[in-house]
């Protein structure tokens, strides 16, 4: 007993010292910010639906259709919370919130549309990360915050797993 209190107590500082802590790579970590995310958009009215991929660069882009759209859908990026639309006519509330598809793995961010309307155009801005990057540095620092999930564990983390059997 008294030998293995006394190996572990001159072991403790050769297992600390010995063992190399990860730098934090700032400048990496900062252009990482400074990149720009591509935002997929799904605009959907009932059975019809139009894609869009835009830069989440600030900048406005036009859809180019008229059809009167009810669900907007992105499996890479929170457009209720990144992403300002401007519709054709009136004011229309947005509602987040999130749809389970049987061929995604996690859920998806959807935003209802209401009344149905169409959408002239988005602009999109923002850095965010993706399902399993690092949220936290090895401080606990924030590197970001996750597209489509939650920070958990120093990883983005989906909202839920479902059983793909």
């Amino acid at each position: 007993m008294h030998f293995y209190t006394a190996f572990s107590l001159l072991a403790l500082p050769a297992i600390t010292f010995g063992v190399a802590v990860p730098e934090i790579n700032h400048a990496q970590l900062a252009g990482r910010a400074n990149s720009v995310n591509s935002v997929h958009l799904s605009f959907v009215q009932g059975s019809q639906s139009y894609n869009l991929m835009i830069p989440a660069d600030g900048r406005e882009y036009y859809t180019d259709y008229t059809m009167d759209i009810s669900l907007i859908r992105s499996d890479n990026y929170d457009p209720f919370q990144y992403c300002h639309f401007k519709t054709q006519g009136g004011d229309v509330a947005l509602v987040s919130g999130l749809a389970q598809r049987t061929r995604d793995f996690w859920p998806i961010n959807e935003v209802a549309v209401g009344p149905p309307t169409p959408i002239v155009s988005v602009k999109c801005s923002g850095f965010c990360l993706a399902i399993a990057e690092d949220c936290t540095d090895s401080q606990g620092e924030s590197t970001g915050p996750c597209c489509n999930g939650f920070c958990a564990a120093n990883k983005c983390r989906p909202y839920t797993l479902t059983n793909k059997s």
